[in-house]
């Protein structure tokens, strides 16, 4: 049974119910992601949001998202930060805790200062968790922190954490859990590597919201972080696979996402106007990227994801590096227009023609 869609989220549908799927998936596994001690019935907020950044491919969403979608999954309510589960997950076959053996000597990272898991419980002894990824352990003291820039990062094998009775179980997610007294790290990590890694881990968050968020506010913004970051051929020669994704609203994020750099360009108040072609054509798109939005308009069947292409082609100087392509998109449009149904569209459209023409006859 397909999950309920999120309602009032940021994300597109697709991946909201994508997320309460997942969050699904990771509640009906409650043992194997620590989420609490056996015959518990409640974890936190963070708890699952932790869980969930386990898995690489949603290391993007936030903690907001996962706290609006947790509702929608079934057997769990929200009071709070505390999330209740039903007699659906805490009486589903609990994971074993396996021992690291000495053979898998294996590289443990931890936020520092370490704080337990479990605080609010009575249990015998702490529970400590150490994650195999440095990833997850990074975006987790981030969270925790609230400041990237705070972040610090503990790391041991595990086979040292042994020689100083720390007791070790590992769960088939990754994680793996510690008893006893708080693990001391063996050493602490280079706060340089630190923020390197954070930011290569920023950039690839941001990309993704400017790809699968839903308000256009929150998109802009990650644009403007992604073409600050990255050079701005990069950053489309990246977004260019998302023209072809399934989904519809994705295809139109991408073509906006492209195109932002163009619809971005400013003018200083009381300076002379500089020449349009001239101030755009640093911030045009290249001819590749052009090439592909052109083959977006000429194969694609949904109407408002043509729109969103032909805004993009529209925002570009094309009378410079995109010159060998004004034939091309000159009889694109021309052939496109009478698909349109959207006035404002079918408007700036005309008026592309109009350029193109006139660059055309100038060749």
């Amino acid at each position: 049974m397909s999950p309920p869609p999120v309602s009032n989220s940021v994300l597109i549908s697709r991946m909201g119910n994508a997320l309460v799927a997942k969050l699904g998936e990771i509640l009906a596994a409650w043992s194997g992601f620590g989420l609490a001690p056996e015959h518990c019935t409640t974890c936190t907020v963070d708890d699952v949001f932790g869980a969930l950044l386990l898995d690489p491919n949603w290391r993007w969403v936030s903690v907001g998202d996962v706290e609006e979608a947790l509702p929608r999954v079934e057997g769990v309510s929200i009071d709070g930060d505390r999330v209740e589960v039903g007699d659906q997950q805490v009486n589903a076959p609990r994971e074993a805790l396996l021992d690291i053996s000495q053979e898998d000597d294996r590289e443990l990272f931890w936020p520092m200062p370490l704080r337990p898991s479990f605080p609010t419980l009575q249990l015998q002894g702490q529970w400590w968790k150490l994650y195999s990824q440095l990833d997850v352990a990074l975006l987790i003291a981030a969270h925790q922190e609230g400041d990237p820039a705070a972040v610090r990062i503990g790391k041991s094998r595990s086979s040292v954490l042994s020689a100083g009775n720390v007791e070790q179980r590992s769960l088939s997610s990754g994680l793996v859990l510690a008893f006893g007294a708080a693990p001391n790290p063996e050493q602490m990590l280079e706060d340089s590597l630190v923020q390197d890694r954070l930011q290569v881990l920023r950039y690839r968050m941001v990309f993704l919201e400017a790809i699968y968020l839903e308000d256009s506010g929150h998109r802009s913004n990650a644009c403007g972080f992604l073409y600050s970051d990255r050079p701005q051929s990069n950053v489309e020669e990246q977004l260019l696979p998302y023209l072809n994704d399934p989904d519809r609203y994705v295809r139109m994020n991408a073509c906006q996402a492209i195109s932002h750099p163009a619809y971005s360009i400013s003018i200083k108040p009381g300076e002379p106007m500089p020449d349009w072609e001239e101030s755009l054509e640093h911030l045009t798109v290249q001819l590749g990227t052009a090439r592909a939005l052109l083959d977006l308009v000429k194969t694609e069947e949904d109407v408002g994801v043509i729109d969103y292409a032909l805004c993009a082609l529209k925002a570009q100087n094309h009378s410079g590096r995109l010159k060998p392509l004004v034939a091309e998109t000159r009889s694109t449009v021309r052939d496109t227009i009478p698909k349109l149904q959207d006035p404002r569209t079918i408007s700036d459209s005309k008026k592309l023609l109009r350029y193109l023409r006139i660059l055309d006859e100038e060749a």
